[in-house]
């Protein structure tokens, strides 16, 4: 997964939460929850930080359910190793990552995405446009929109 400085994100809001990586994810991602929780009783943070929060919390349950996690620290490992910038396999980048970037097969998720449905200015829309043509030319053979 492209974008080190997701997993440093998601790594150091961990550290940060939990007393100590060495509690059982159960506890951790508890503690995780309440943190999300509280941001949602604020009525000073933004919609967006608020689903930045949302969508961290998605991604660490994913994580743990997705892996033999028994402590914090596992969780931790397993982040480091998914958004290490090396290896083979399959790539999951946003489009903006994917710039400058070419593979032979290149999916897009969420098409319907694209508009973004808060673009609302012609400079907006057109940056849209942009970023789905980048999105598109990142392909050497095929180029698969992928809907839910």
């Amino acid at each position: 997964m492209l974008g080190r400085e997701i997993g440093k994100s998601l790594i150091r809001w961990i550290e940060n939460i939990c007393i100590s990586l060495d509690c059982p994810v159960e506890s951790g991602y508890d503690l995780l929850r309440k943190d999300v929780k509280r941001l949602e009783a604020s009525e000073r943070i933004s919609p967006g930080k608020l689903a930045l929060a949302e969508d961290k919390l998605a991604t660490v349950l994913a994580i743990i359910e997705g892996s033999n996690a028994k402590k914090m620290r596992d969780v931790v490992r397993k982040i480091e190793d998914i958004f290490q910038q090396t290896g083979t396999g399959i790539r999951l980048s946003t489009v903006h990552k994917a710039k400058g970037l070419e593979a032979n097969r290149v999916f897009l998720l969420r098409p319907d995405l694209l508009p973004h449905p808060r673009a609302a200015s012609a400079g907006a829309l057109q940056q849209e446009a942009n970023l789905e043509y980048v999105a598109i030319t990142r392909a050497k053979q095929t180029f698969c929109r992928v809907m839910e």
